[in-house]
């Protein structure tokens, strides 16, 4: 499917028309996996026909490359380090907050995706208190100081979504509701833009940014 809507994309960003007689030019594939899991052999490739239809011949087939480990350091690393970080913490605190929270900062102490792991932080605070938003987010080309740079009131909608929270494609979602920028800050090498937001009073109106 990925292949697909890959070559889908490639034909309409070099023009080409689909249901002309004209053959089309395409780029030769190559399909990789990056696999996070437990599995008992590591072939190096597997394909479509062997994986679900007991190596039938079949009127088409796919041959995937797999990558597991990557090299020491390198974002491939990195990233299946951060997957397994991510499952050791869900089996100690379930599909919750707590668990993505101590995820990203094992990885963060761990240099792990660090220069792409920054935080969100919401409080829901007891009754009679506003609530509170902080988002950090990475701004090493500086596009939150340029084109993306946000005004103090506009409005920021917060939510958090939960992937496959019951089963695999059931997501939930938490409205958080929304908030008022409060303060805006930069700083650190590499550049790191942070927001801080209070609960939107239901009596006043605010300006929405998309």
């Amino acid at each position: 499917m990925y292949l697909v809507q890959t070559y889908r994309e490639y034909f309409r960003r070099t023009k080409q028309n689909l249901y002309k007689s004209k053959k089309l030019e395409m780029p030769e594939p190559e399909l990789y996996v990056i696999y996070t899991g437990n599995r008992k052999t590591r072939p190096e490739e597997i394909s479509l026909k062997e994986e679900f239809f007991d190596g039938k011949d079949i009127c088409i087939d796919v041959k995937v490359k797999m990558v597991y480990d990557g090299r020491d350091g390198d974002i491939i690393n990195q990233y299946v380090v951060f997957t397994k970080v991510c499952n050791e913490q869900v089996e100690v605190y379930g599909r919750t907050r707590k668990a993505i929270q101590e995820a990203v900062r094992i990885c963060k102490n761990k240099n792990v995706l660090k220069e792409y792991l920054e935080s969100v932080t919401y409080t829901d605070a007891a009754s009679g208190s506003s609530d509170t938003l902080a988002i950090s987010l990475q701004n090493i080309d500086e596009k939150w100081m340029k084109g993306w740079y946000p005004k103090k009131g506009d409005v920021v909608k917060g939510g958090i979504k939960f992937l496959d929270w019951d089963q695999e494609g059931q997501d939930k979602k938490l409205s958080c509701g929304s908030f008022t920028l409060d303060e805006i800050k930069f700083s650190g090498n590499p550049m790191t833009a942070s927001f801080s937001c209070v609960s939107s009073p239901a009596s006043e109106s605010f300006k929405i940014r998309e």
